[in-house]
């Protein structure tokens, strides 16, 4: 464990190398109150991890998915389709509104695919929202007690629809978040 002078943090000495930044506030240290065998060092039995698509993304669920097996927790991919009625008004909705759920399943079956190469059981989920709102609702409705996600999204007319949604979950996440670098 290393001290953070606010709290203590697992030292991640040893692991892989894509691991970045663990959040951790005041309000946030109290969410791990699950038991723990192991002397001190905080076990994550649910991890939420945000994917749209994107190599950060999905470096996230990698970490993810090797931090789990080495904890032995759920880990639960969510992507988020956009409100496409607020995004696009010239386009008929329906079919934009599709199109976004058709890649949501194509990035969710990559998302299995990763989690096989890892002899992995994942849990995938699609909601549709706005991105970081639905990632906080869905750690706080799933309890989950670490959010995993990339350090960036999709660049090009994506990023507009993602924006800055790290910054906001970690503003707003009702447990630690777990950036990941590219």
């Amino acid at each position: 464990m290393v001290d953070t002078g606010s709290g203590s943090v697992p030292d991640l000495e040893g692991t892989s190398s894509i691991w970045a930044i663990l959040l951790l506030n005041e309000r946030e240290l109290p969410c791990n109150n699950h038991s723990s065998s192991r002397e001190n060092n905080m076990v994550y039995h649910h991890i939420l991890v945000p994917i749209d698509g994107s190599p950060p993304s999905l470096n996230a669920l990698q970490a993810g998915i090797e931090m789990a097996i080495e904890q032995g927790s759920i880990v639960t991919a969510l992507y988020v389709v956009p409100k496409v009625g607020q995004l696009v008004q010239v386009f008929a909705i329906k079919d934009v509104k599709d199109a976004f759920y058709q890649e949501g399943e194509r990035i969710l079956d990559k998302a299995r695919e990763i989690a096989k190469s890892m002899s992995f059981n994942l849990s995938v989920r699609i909601k549709e929202g706005i991105p970081h709102k639905i990632i906080i609702e869905t750690a706080e409705t799933l309890n989950c007690d670490l959010i995993v996600m990339g350090n960036q999204g999709r660049s090009g007319p994506s990023k507009l629809l993602i924006g800055s949604c790290t910054q906001r979950v970690l503003a707003g996440a009702p447990c630690p978040v777990l950036v990941v670098r590219e």
